[in-house]
C-alpha cells in the first residue's frame, strides 16, 4: 500500500510539506520519535524561556514552532543551516544562504528557490526568531500578537496563523498539539531563576554575540570602516552587530544623548579623521545643514571642521557658505588651536582629536532632558527598549514596572 505522502500535490510548499509529514506522524508516534522530542525539548528549553522573558514570546510557542518547522531538528533546512524556523533571508541578510524551494515563484509563476538563512548554531536561529517577531518593522503584522500575555499561548497560536507565518490553514491546530502532546505550557510559567545559574550568567553575552550579526553589510569611507543604519537603530543596536562598546558608536559619531538612527543614516566603527581623503574640498553648506551632519557626511571631525574654517564653537555656517574639507580657510592662513605649531596640513598638538582614539575614550556625555515614550499598539518592553538603546531593567525602575506588560497609551519614562 502506498504511503500517504505519495499523493501529496508536489507543488505544495517546502515548509507545508514538512508540517503535513509532521501532522501524519503525531498520532504514532513511536518509541524513538517521543525520544527524539524530549531530547530536544531538553536541549532548548532554557534559551526558550530566557527569550520569553526578553520578548514576551511563549516558550511553548517558541518550541512547538521550532519542533514543527524543523521537523524536531531533523529537517534539511535544520541539518545544513541550523535554521530551526525557516527564516528566510530578506533584502538586509549579508549571511550564508541556503536555497530550496518554497512559495517564491518567478514571473510564469512557476516555483523558484528561496534563500533561506544559515545560521551557525540552532541557538543563533532561536534568537533570530524573537528578533523576526519583534522587529519594529514588522509591528503591522507581528505587533498585535505582543498584546498577548506570554501564557496565553492558543492566542498566539492563531495570531501567527492571522499574520501569515505559515500558510497551511491547520497551522494553529498543529502548535497546539504539538504543545498538548509535549506539555511545553509548563514551560510558559517558568522564569529565568528555575534555570541554571551558569546559563543565566553567560547567556546575555552569548545572546548578545549572537544577535543581528548578520545583517547590516560594513562599508569603508575616508578611510574608515561604516555602515548604513536600519531605520529606528540605536548606538546600542549597532554595538550589539559589531561587538564594539556603545560608548565608542556614541564617541565615533560625536553624539550628545539619545540617538536613534534615519534610515542608511552612516554611522562610523571608528574615530572620524580630521580631514577628508577624497577628492571633493570644499562644501557647500545647504539650508537646513549642520557642521554635524557635514562631518558624517564627509567622515571629518566636527572640531577640525570648525578649526578648518575659523568656525566659533557651538555656531553653525551660513547656507552657501564654502567649507573646506582638507584645506583651510585662508590661503597662506591657517587656523589652529592655541599653542598649536603648523606641521604640513595638519597640527599636531595635546589637545588636537585622535584618529586612533582606544577604548580608553570618555564617553560623550549625554543630554540630562527628560524622555519619555507613549506605548504604541504592537509595542513591546523589549522593543523599545531596543528603539532608545536603553536596558529593559533600566526602564522597568524608572516605571515601577514589576513585569513586562504594558497598556496601549502608557507613558513610560525612557530617561
Amino acid at each position: 500500500m502506498k504511503s500517504p505522502m505519495t499523493y501529496l500535490n508536489q507543488s505544495v510548499t517546502f515548509k507545508n510539506r514538512l508540517l503535513i509529514c509532521f501532522l501524519l506522524s503525531m498520532p504514532i508516534l513511536s518509541k524513538a520519535q517521543t525520544e527524539l522530542h524530549r531530547q530536544y525539548i531538553e536541549r532548548f528549553y532554557p534559551i526558550a524561556i530566557a527569550e520569553m522573558e526578553r520578548a514576551g514570546i511563549p516558550a511553548s510557542i517558541k518550541l512547538a514552532q521550532a519542533i514543527l518547522e524543523s521537523g524536531v531538528g531533523k529537517s534539511e533546512l535544520a541539518t545544513n543551516a541550523n535554521n530551526h524556523f525557516g527564516i528566510k533571508c530578506g533584502s538586509d541578510w549579508i549571511g550564508d544562504g541556503y536555497y530550496l524551494k518554497d512559495d517564491d515563484k518567478d514571473a510564469s509563476g512557476n516555483l523558484i528557490k528561496s534563500c533561506f538563512r544559515v545560521f551557525d548554531s540552532p541557538e543563533e536561529s532561536f534568537i533570530a526568531h524573537t528578533e523576526f517577531l519583534a522587529d519594529p518593522k514588522k509591528a503591522f503584522r507581528y505587533g498585535p500578537l505582543f498584546e498577548f500575555s506570554s501564557t496565553d499561548y492558543k492566542s498566539w497560536a492563531y495570531g501567527l496563523k492571522d499574520a501569515g507565518y505559515a500558510t497551511n490553514p491547520r497551522y494553529p491546530d498543529l502548535l497546539l498539539s504539538v504543545i498538548k502532546n509535549n506539555n511545553l505550557d509548563q514551560y510558559d510559567k517558568l522564569t529565568l531563576a528555575d534555570l541554571d545559574p551558569s546559563f543565566v550568567e553567560n547567556y546575555p553575552q552569548q545572546r548578545d554575540e549572537l544577535a543581528n550579526r548578520k545583517y547590516t553589510k560594513i562599508t569603508t569611507f575616508n578611510n574608515l570602516k561604516s555602515v548604513f543604519a536600519k531605520e529606528g537603530e540605536t548606538p546600542s543596536d549597532i554595538s550589539l552587530k559589531f561587538n564594539i562598546p556603545t560608548r565608542l558608536i556614541i564617541k565615533y559619531n560625536e553624539i550628545d544623548g539619545i540617538k536613534i538612527f534615519e534610515k542608511n543614516e552612516r554611522v562610523f566603527l571608528q574615530s572620524k579623521r580630521t580631514k577628508y581623503k577624497g577628492n571633493t574640498k570644499i562644501h557647500r553648506v545647504q539650508k537646513g545643514e549642520s557642521i554635524y551632519d557635514i562631518s558624517q557626511k564627509y567622515g571629518i571631525k566636527t572640531q577640525w571642521l570648525h578649526w578648518r574654517n575659523r568656525i566659533k564653537p557651538n555656531t553653525e555656517p551660513a547656507p552657501g557658505a564654502q567649507l573646506n574639507l582638507k584645506g583651510w580657510n585662508f590661503k597662506g592662513v591657517k587656523t589652529l588651536p592655541p599653542g598649536t605649531t603648523p606641521k604640513k596640513d595638519e597640527p599636531k598638538t595635546d589637545n588636537q582629536p585622535n584618529d586612533n582614539d582606544g577604548y580608553l575614550d570618555e564617553i560623550v556625555p549625554p543630554s540630562a532632558q527628560k524622555i519619555t515614550h507613549i506605548v504604541q499598539k504592537g509595542e513591546t518592553l523589549y522593543s523599545i527598549a531596543r528603539k532608545y538603546g536603553v536596558p529593559i531593567e533600566k526602564i522597568k525602575k524608572s516605571n515601577n514596572l514589576e513585569n513586562n506588560t504594558l497598556n496601549v497609551g502608557q507613558e513610560l519614562i525612557i530617561k
